[in-house]
């Protein structure tokens, strides 16, 4: 399990240049962990029996539920989005991206090499 959620957090936070970080759980028979992954670091709690206290999975999944993923107002955050970063058309894929009071569009990904890695930098190149 722990190897799957680790390869699915990679993907999130490779497939998606908006994405700053992305949460997870693992269940192993009763034993279960809560997992947040970001560019910098990888966090997971002790592990609990969600059986004995279904209260901790119920409220991590209810407050995933609830959440937003894009802003609601002007300087609040996205739940691991970068507002700065939108998708501006979907065929072929193309971003906008917000730089001091301006906002740039892709035309295309020039280098994602460093973004492969599921902690660090996650530097792109792109021309606008």
């Amino acid at each position: 399990n722990s190897r799957k959620i680790l390869w699915g957090a990679n993907n999130a936070l490779r497939d998606d240049p908006r994405r700053n970080f992305t949460f997870g759980i693992s269940i192993e028979n009763m034993s279960t962990h809560f997992w947040y992954f970001s560019r910098s670091h990888i966090m997971v709690t002790d592990s609990f029996d969600f059986i004995k206290n279904p209260e901790y999975l119920v409220r991590f999944i209810l407050g995933l539920s609830f959440s937003h993923t894009e802003d609601i107002s002007k300087g609040s955050r996205a739940l691991g989005f970068d507002s700065t970063v939108q998708i501006y058309s979907t065929n072929p894929i193309r971003y906008k991206f917000l730089v001091q009071q301006t906002w740039y569009i892709s035309t295309r990904c020039l280098s994602d090499f460093r973004a492969g890695a599921l902690r660090g930098r996650a530097t792109r190149v792109w021309e606008v």
